[in-house]
Order: structure tokens, then sequence, then C-alpha cells
């Protein structure tokens, strides 16, 4: 079934792009794969998945742990709490979800003291949503900018989610905002290259508006359970 649902996926990676006039080859798909065990993950990688996306730090732990023998490329995608900090720092490869300077600088000095140097993403606030996390559009230029100044971060990008809406439509706006931002970022001389946005339900619309990396579960994997079978 996974493999299956990657061929529809790509095939419509494949005409979304081609709408936008855009190789498809520079769209890169993550395998968010919270809530479903290793089993269903090893079977995505075997597909051709290497990268795959987390929301939760203790349930992300132990799937890292039992999948070591792949070389998995493990993000973080939800919200980072300060005292997981240090684990999630040795644990994933790219932290997506970092919308506080506090939360980058600690993340630096546990990257440093590990010896490594982390990928980050900026998550931005794109529908200036109360009950969301993220920076807010018009802080973006100078947080990315206090962020390239942490000596064991890399920034790669920014990220967001759109206000939700039953018409995928809906999201179009707010995702010309993100490449706009992008591309005030990248003019500003910051070298990012991942604008990561767009879901199973939208992720169509978010390459035609200049999506890099796409977050897709439901379509991969199925509908999630509440827990998380290893």
């Amino acid at each position: 079934m996974i493999s299956k649902n990657l061929s529809d996926i790509k095939k419509t990676i494949a005409s979304s792009a081609e709408k936008a006039v855009r190789n498809p080859s520079d769209i890169v798909l993550m395998a968010v794969s919270k809530t479903f065990g290793a089993e269903s993950i090893r079977s995505a990688y075997q597909s051709g998945c290497r990268i795959f996306g987390e929301n939760r730090v203790q349930e992300a732990s132990k799937k890292i742990v039992s999948l070591s023998d792949l070389d998995i490329n493990w993000h973080l995608i939800g919200h980072l709490q300060k005292n997981k900090i240090n684990k999630a720092v040795e644990l994933f490869d790219s932290i997506d979800s970092v919308d506080e300077i506090l939360t980058a600088r600690k993340i630096s000095l546990r990257a440093g003291e590990l010896g490594k140097r982390i990928d980050i993403c900026i998550e931005v606030n794109i529908g200036r949503e109360l009950q969301k996390n993220g920076v807010m559009p018009d802080e973006l230029l100078n947080f990315a900018g206090e962020v390239c100044d942490l000596e064991n971060i890399k920034l790669r990008g920014i990220m967001a989610i759109p206000p939700y809406s039953p018409d995928k439509e809906a999201s179009r706006v707010y995702f010309r905002k993100m490449k706009i931002l992008f591309d005030k970022c990248v003019a500003a001389g910051i070298k990012i290259d991942i604008l990561s946005m767009g879901m199973s339900g939208d992720f169509d619309i978010a390459i035609e508006e200049g999506a890099t990396m796409i977050r897709i579960g439901r379509l991969i994997f199925g509908n999630r359970t509440t827990n998380c079978l290893l």
C-alpha cells in the first residue's frame, strides 16, 4: 500500500511541478511518520523515502533507535519544548520548528557540546493565528539574522502551516506569502534553500506556489491511530 501511495504522490508532484514550470526533482518529500511504527517507516524507506518527520521527541526516540541501521534523515517538525532541547539535538538531523531565539541559542550550545552542527528551519506563523507557534512574518528577517550568527546551527529554510480550511485553495494566498518571505531572505543574503509548506490536503497547491519541501503523512501511511506501535 505504501509503495502505491508514494507512486501516486510522485505523479501529483510531477503534475504540479509541470503547471508551475518547475523541475519535480527540486521538490523534496518528507514522510511524516508521527504515530506510525517502525514497520511502516521501514516500508516507506524501502519505497524510496529518506527524510522522515516526527512531532514528539519522546515518541521519535524509540523509533530512531530501532531504525538506526537505516540512513534516515530525521526532522523534528513539532513544537520543541525547552526541556526536550538536549535530547532533540542528540537525536535529530534537523529541527524544523524553531520560533524563539532562546531556543535557537540552546540548540546551538547543545550541538557544540556534542561536536555537531545541526540544521534548522524557522517556523513562521503565516496566518498570524494566536493559538499557533511561529515567528511573525514581519519579524522573520531580523530573527533569521540572529540565528545565522549562532555557531553550531545551519539555517536551512522556513516552514509554515496555513490556517485550516476545507477548501485547499484557501491555502494558496498563505503559500504565496511564504514564497515572498523566502525570496526576501535570499535577497537579504540569507543562504536558505528550504521552503517547507504543503501537507496531504494541499501539497499540490504548495508546489505550484514554490514549495521546495512538502510534508506528507496520511497519503503515505493512511489514517493515523492514537498510539504509536513500534
